[in-house]
């Protein structure tokens, strides 16, 4: 097993600063990528239930026709 070298408080702190930095930048992109795979299922929901009400419609102007 290796073990890490001690750090003094000034070398942690920088060190601990910039990996926080990296850590919301990555949050920050994470959530990016959320919302944007969020705004196409909304629009794929939506797409999809478009046409259904189509297929719907046409289904029922089909029936009233042979009526």
């Amino acid at each position: 097993m290796q073990h890490q070298r001690i750090l003094s408080r000034d070398e942690w702190l920088p060190a601990r600063r910039r990996r926080l930095s990296r850590e919301r930048e990555f949050a920050r992109r994470r959530d990016q990528l959320n919302a944007e795979r969020a705004k196409s299922a909304a629009g794929a929901a939506f797409d999809l239930a478009d046409w259904v009400r189509h297929e719907y419609e046409d289904d029922r102007k089909e029936r009233a026709s042979a009526a």
